[in-house]
C-alpha cells in the first residue's frame, strides 16, 4: 500500500497551510478538496491552459519537500508517486455528483483522523438546495 501522508490533525493542517501558499504563488479556483491518510482529491476549476499543472506542480514539490524536511527522511524516496491525473467536468449535474460523492466518502483505511472535506461557500449554499 501506499504510505501516509497524514498521521495526525496537525498534518492535514500542514497541507492545508501549503495549499494556500500555492493558491498565492499560482492562482486557481479551488471548489473542494477531501485528504486522505495516503491521498487527496481536488476539484479545480482552472481560468486558462497550464494553471493546474503549475499549482499542482508547486504543491506536491513543496509539500514533498517540507514533509521530508519535518520526518527527517530527506533522499529517502519520493513521497508522491507519479504525475498527477485530471478529469474534465463539463456539465453542471456532473460536478454536483462529483461534489456530493467527495462529501460523502470514506477513507479507505480506517485512521484516528480519516479524513477532510472542504466545499467552497457557493457550493456548500448548492448543496443545501
Amino acid at each position: 500500500g501506499r504510505n501516509e501522508l497524514f498521521h495526525k490533525p496537525e498534518d492535514y493542517s500542514a497541507f492545508e497551510r501549503i495549499m494556500t501558499e500555492a493558491m498565492h504563488r499560482c492562482p486557481i479556483r479551488l471548489l473542494a478538496y477531501c485528504l486522505r491518510p495516503n491521498h487527496w482529491h481536488m476539484v479545480l476549476w482552472p481560468r486558462e491552459e497550464g494553471e493546474m499543472t503549475g499549482f499542482l506542480r508547486w504543491l506536491t514539490l513543496t509539500h514533498s519537500q517540507r514533509l521530508h524536511a519535518y520526518r527527517h527522511t530527506t533522499g529517502w524516496g519520493h513521497i508522491y508517486q507519479g504525475r498527477f491525473k485530471s478529469f474534465p467536468i463539463e456539465q453542471d449535474e456532473a460536478l454536483l455528483m462529483v461534489l456530493r460523492n467527495r462529501k460523502g466518502s470514506r477513507p479507505l483505511f480506517p485512521a484516528p483522523f480519516p479524513f477532510r472535506f472542504r466545499l467552497a461557500p457557493l457550493f456548500e449554499y448548492l448543496m443545501e438546495r
